[in-house]
């Protein structure tokens, strides 16, 4: 239990990272020389979620395969000094770097928030359990949106913009030493089953827990192959569709919010945001599966190889 509710608050953290910069969003844009009605203004927002959500797809099966504890500790380390480069561009003040490390950022928040969905689903077996972390889950996932605006427009009104990213490095450094002490690698048993299986064959021997990169690595293969059979169950394929629904409803009132102070056209922000819904969608549909326990074992173990 105190895995799962550690990795639950780490979700709720890492959210706020997306959100904290949108309230100091007009001081970011003065700093950086940019027009507040400019695209380029929005696209610093925009690259958070949409390297978040291709992250996330990428991430989600390459930890079932090597194990959650080793990329979930690099990622906090990276997104640790992410966080404090983003605070001293504000002397240098270059926009491509600033929105290179926004899309770094984006994608290593993706792969931290749906890690927690990994660790439910291997921690916690029984069917109540499972729902009720997944519950806590999902509520610490949403529920960090809300407060990063009214946090980052606080701190850059009484300090100044950069104190929010240093900060967040400050939270981020000892989430890495907590994750390091408390997390524990969920996916064990899964792995050296895999590894036993893999002890038959030369061809197919595995690395050692805790490394995670290997010659024969290849995710977008197994990815391709889960999402085939996932999208085939009904009831992944409707949780997944009505989640991506809902939220289209709040997404569409979003697009004329934007539209209007960076004057792009409806349509263009339409598309981008539908870009989002696609990846929240094939995202959904992978953590739903793992979740509700309907990827067959067989799937795990050759995930694992």
């Amino acid at each position: 239990m105190r895995v799962t509710l550690f990795a639950c608050f780490m979700t709720y953290i890492v959210q706020i990272n997306g959100t904290a910069m949108t309230g100091a969003i007009m001081h970011i844009n003065e700093a950086l020389g940019i027009d507040d009605h400019s695209s380029k203004s929005a696209w610093l927002v925009w690259s958070w979620f949409l390297s978040g959500e291709v992250a996330a797809a990428v991430g989600l099966p390459f930890m079932e395969r090597r194990g959650v504890r080793w990329l979930y500790l690099y990622s906090f380390t990276g997104l640790t000094f992410a966080m404090i480069i983003q605070a001293v561009l504000k002397h240098f003040k270059n926009y491509y770097i600033f929105l290179s490390l926004r899309v770094l950022a984006g994608g290593l928040s993706g792969v931290l928030a749906n890690a927690t969905s990994v660790i439910i689903s291997n921690l916690w077996k029984d069917r109540r359990q499972t729902r009720i972390f997944t519950c806590i889950y999902t509520f610490a996932l949403f529920a960090g949106h809300y407060p990063g605006p009214a946090t980052g427009a606080f701190v850059a009104k009484r300090t100044t913009w950069d104190c929010i990213f240093l900060f967040l490095a400050t939270c981020y450094y000892f989430a890495t030493h907590c994750s390091y002490v408390w997390l524990v690698e969920v996916r064990r048993d899964v792995i050296y089953k895999a590894q036993a299986l893999g002890n038959n064959g030369p061809s197919s021997a595995m690395p050692e827990i805790g490394g995670l990169f290997s010659d024969d690595d290849d995710v977008l293969r197994p990815l391709l192959r889960s999402f085939r059979r996932v999208l085939g169950n009904s009831s992944v394929f409707s949780v997944a569709l009505f989640s991506v629904v809902g939220f289209g409803f709040i997404w569409s009132g979003t697009v004329l919010g934007f539209s209007g102070p960076t004057k792009e056209s409806v349509v263009f922000v339409a598309v981008s945001f539908m870009l989002i819904g696609i990846g929240q969608f094939l995202v959904n549909a992978g953590a739903t599966s793992v979740i509700m326990g309907k990827l067959p074992s067989t799937l795990e173990v050759r995930w694992a190889l």
